[in-house]
């Protein structure tokens, strides 16, 4: 395939193009994953046998030849260990820390030895990266004056992986093909998250597997207590945006026409998320679900048959939910008495946490109190002001509050930056594909900048604690930006092939 002639072949299956290329490195992955997970399980649950530990080893071996053969292969697994939150898990359970740094580090390793070898490889790609500078240059300096330097340093560790990965999504990710598979990645990953959950909630067990579906015992509504579904995120809250950002892939996948088995694949994906999401019990994932629910009826306004399928669907979701779900989701109401009179705990603390992060940017207005610092600070300001002491470490709850707070002005200023330049970089794509509306690439720019919003809502209730899926979506969407430049520069003449002169003529020359 080649964009830069002009066009973008999109190919029509379902995943694209057949067997060969990308799909391949799919299969590959796959087969291996299937290979390596009785020894991963042996690894997991005798984490200290010399045999179980040599045999991860050679896993771990297999898996990063398989990346140097294969270096988009390292994309595939990345978008798994971020996704599934693998690197935390392990960590926790294994006391390894360097899974998503390495795995990053030898995948672009691998990325570079590869174009070393090619007589002509493809031009990088820097989308964003003017807001990417701005955005990590602020916190680089905000670090520089931190109350504790230590946690401002490993929040720029952090910041450094985010960029990292998501250029290596950009650039290993060449074709539209590739681009689609990347999404059906994000998706297979969302559904597998989702089953752990569902089976949970439908057979009231609470085994955690391994670490990969916990569930939190909390307050529902009022005294009552109750097992929320937390996936590998380990946070309900968390666990539900996650999944809500991945809906409108699901959602475009089953409009896009073309292979049935492919609609109904991601149909029963989008029902697994949504059910996984439900039995979080997050007031913010069901206002999330409002927000899509709108975006998409709007999208379909002319579309009666979707319409009735929205209905439809609805419908039948609110019968199978469980009556202690709406119980939670009415207890918003209190709401409209304003958050300084509302008696709901969890209301009640984010208001705190709101009001102990303006202080913090009274104080420290342009550059704020470090990165990663606001829970480090938190009890300093709560004594100050003098609210309820609570236990425990806390957060802003407000991606946005908690940048201002941590970074002042201007990393706020920043981070709008970044996002703004992405917003406008859908949008050109999105006019460069103005009057097809049909075709794939502008629906999937479409369903990612729309979980992207979706993801952005739900941030006014959470702070940055995985904020490196939101990269991944961004990427993604980035990617089709790129994709959309090339097609649309102008193919470059072809010079015409020089003549080979006649015997007689070459032999005139000679003389």
């Amino acid at each position: 395939m080649n964009v830069t002639d002009g066009t973008l072949r999109w190919g029509q299956g379902g995943l694209g193009q057949s067997i060969p290329n990308g799909l391949r490195n799919l299969l590959w992955m796959g087969v291996t994953l299937l290979a390596l997970f009785p020894i991963g399980y042996l690894v997991w649950t005798h984490p200290a046998h010399p045999i179980f530990m040599s045999a991860g080893a050679l896993a771990i071996i297999a898996i990063l030849l398989l990346i140097l053969y294969e270096p988009i292969t390292g994309i595939w697994f990345s978008l798994l260990v971020v996704y599934w939150n693998l690197s935390n898990i392990i960590h926790v359970r294994l006391h390894f820390g360097w899974t998503l740094r390495g795995l990053l580090l030898w995948t672009g390793l691998s990325w570079w030895l590869h174009r070393r070898l090619e007589s002509q490889p493809p031009p990088l790609r820097w989308p964003l990266w003017k807001g990417w500078l701005a955005y990590a240059g602020v916190m680089a300096v905000s670090a520089a004056f931190a109350a504790y330097p230590s946690a401002a340093l490993l929040n720029l560790d952090g910041v450094a992986k985010d960029i990292i990965l998501f250029y290596l999504v950009v650039n290993l990710l060449l074709t539209p093909q590739d681009w689609h598979r990347g999404i059906w990645a994000l998706l297979a990953a969302g559904g597998l998250l989702a089953m752990p959950a569902l089976y949970q909630g439908i057979t009231g067990s609470h085994f955690a597997f391994w670490g990969l579906a916990p569930q939190k015992y909390a307050g529902l509504y009022q005294q009552s207590m109750g097992y929320r579904a937390s996936g590998a995120l380990g946070d309900p809250n968390f666990f539900a945006m996650m999944l809500i950002a991945l809906m409108p892939l699901a959602l475009v996948e089953i409009e896009r026409p073309g292979s049935p088995r492919r609609r109904l694949l991601a149909g029963v994906i989008l029902a697994m998320m949504m059910g996984a999401s439900i039995l979080t019990y997050s007031r913010a994932g069901f206002l999330g679900l409002l927000v899509l629910g709108a975006a998409f009826m709007w999208h379909w306004r002319r579309h009666l048959r979707a319409w009735l399928a929205i209905l439809a669907a609805m419908l039948i979701m609110a019968g199978l939910t469980p009556r202690s779900y709406w119980l939670r989701i009415f207890s918003l109401h209190q709401l409209s008495h304003g958050m300084y009179q509302t008696s709901d705990p969890s209301l009640e603390g984010r208001r705190n946490e709101n009001l102990i992060g303006l202080a913090m940017l009274e104080r420290h207005p342009w550059l704020g109190v470090g990165p990663g610092n606001y829970y480090m600070v938190y009890r300093r300001y709560d004594a100050r002001i003098g609210l309820m002491p609570v236990h425990g470490r806390r957060e802003a709850h407000d991606l946005f509050m908690e940048t201002a707070a941590e970074t002042g002005v201007l990393g706020l200023a920043a981070f709008l930056f970044l996002l703004w330049g992405a917003f406008r970089n859908i949008a050109m794509t999105l006019r460069r594909w103005r009057g097809k509306k049909r075709r794939p690439g502008a629906l999937w720019e479409w369903s990612l900048g729309l979980g992207m919003g979706v993801y952005l809502f739900l941030s006014i209730f959470l702070h940055d604690a995985f904020f490196r899926h939101f990269v991944l979506i961004l990427a993604l969407s980035q990617l089709g930006y790129s994709l959309a430049r090339e097609a649309a520069r102008p193919r470059a003449p072809r010079r015409p092939p020089a003549r080979i002169p006649a015997p007689q003529e070459q032999f005139a020359i000679e003389s």
